[in-house]
């Protein structure tokens, strides 16, 4: 008996949760690591990066090789390999078995995302952006989630104690692999996707989007909070918690954002939210406490909840590659995290306000290139909807 699409969703986004609480807990695993095993900053560094972008190449593979053949294996797989990287983390002696760990925990979600995104998109029906808003909300609850798993865990049992999570990641797991194949509507779906005209031009505009968005949320999450605290005068607690409204803006945004571009344009919504984020990244140094708490919040908002639209727009623009294309929008964040060494120079040389004012025209330049997407969703898209009832 197969699940029905709310309970595919459901599953879906509770997995999303568990994988990317490896995603979410890996720059303070790093940081334990990095104390626990009297690593230098330099090879912290390295490792998380390459870690990353390590995660970012398998995902697009994956992606690929799921175009090829569906591969529902990847799903449960990648929340298992999520718990897996978290539990031999507490168990690295040196240098070599770390890196092996954090590129373990970043292999889960390089696997999770593309068929998820995939399976997500066929279960959604007709408001595909606002489903797909929900989907990613399960993401940003584990990211959130993340650190805090780390520190209550590993302060509470040591770095083994991370083992335990094993006792949440598996469950999820098997779940997911028992109950996670698709009704055979969405396998016809699959099949009539597959025979639509791919707008690679289009897509890579969509995907130079995501990467601009991404710079954006590097230059602000990196280095704003140090604005805060070395020139503004606030506690590292204080600027911690702009960045968790930063986070709460695009959790609450995802949904909101997503039933926008369902009922109005895709194209549209995302060049709005991207002229808005502009406005708000460049008016950051000019204001001050407590406006800098509501401003962070439109700005997590902006950045975060545009996500489901362009994982939605990636599926409409290649239908038949629809693995790779989510698989690629989500990647693009690993690869914009390369931002945070050119906005640290900026940063050094002509202090955060400068930094802020380049991320902003990142921003301006992403709105000018949504202008460029296709106003409205390809025919096959409505017909496969249609279908799909």
């Amino acid at each position: 008996m197969h699940p029905s699409p709310t309970a595919v969703l459901v599953l879906l986004i509770v997995g999303h949760a568990a994988v990317d609480v490896g995603a979410g807990a890996l720059p303070a695993l790093a940081q334990y690591l990095r104390t626990e095993l009297r690593l230098t900053y330099t090879l912290t560094g390295a490792m998380v990066t390459a870690a990353s972008l390590c995660g970012a190449l398998v995902q697009v593979t994956a992606g690929w090789a799921a175009d090829r053949r569906p591969s529902l294996w990847m799903v449960p797989a990648g929340v298992a390999l999520t718990s897996a990287g978290l539990a031999l983390a507490g168990f690295a002696t040196g240098p070599l078995s770390a890196a092996a760990a954090l590129a373990v925990l970043a292999l889960g979600p390089a696997l999770f995302h593309p068929e998820a995104v995939r399976t997500a998109y066929q279960a959604a029906g007709e408001r595909r952006a606002t489903m797909m808003g929900y989907f990613t909300v399960g993401g940003s609850v584990g990211w959130a989630l993340g650190p805090t798993v780390v520190a209550v865990l590993a302060g509470a049992f040591g770095l083994r104690g991370l083992s335990l999570w094993l006792l949440v990641g598996l469950p999820v797991a098997a779940l997911l692999l028992a109950f996670g194949s698709r009704p055979q509507a969405f396998r016809q779906g699959e099949a009539d996707s597959r025979g639509g005209q791919d707008l690679w031009v289009a897509y890579g505009v969509l995907l130079a989007i995501a990467l601009l968005r991404g710079g954006v949320h590097v230059g602000v999450t990196v280095f704003y909070p140090g604005y805060l605290i070395d020139h503004l005068g606030q506690t590292r607690e204080a600027a911690s918690a702009s960045l968790s409204l930063l986070l709460a803006g695009g959790v609450v945004a995802a949904p909101v954002l997503g039933r926008l571009a369902d009922r109005w344009s895709r194209r549209g919504v995302l060049g709005g939210t991207m002229a808005v984020l502009a406005a708000v990244v460049l008016l950051l140094p000019l204001l001050r406490p407590p406006w800098t708490y509501p401003a962070v919040l439109v700005l997590g908002a902006c950045s975060q909840g545009v996500l489901p639209i362009t994982l939605v727009l990636s599926q409409e623009l290649l239908p038949g590659h629809t693995a790779l294309g989510g698989g690629m929008q989500v990647a693009a964040s690993s690869v914009a995290a390369l931002t945070a060494t050119p906005f640290g120079l900026v940063a050094d040389a002509w202090g955060v306000p400068a930094v802020l004012r380049v991320a902003s025209a990142l921003a301006v330049v992403g709105a000018v290139l949504a202008a460029w997407l296709p106003t409205a969703r390809p025919q096959r898209t409505e017909m496969l909807t249609a279908g799909g009832k």
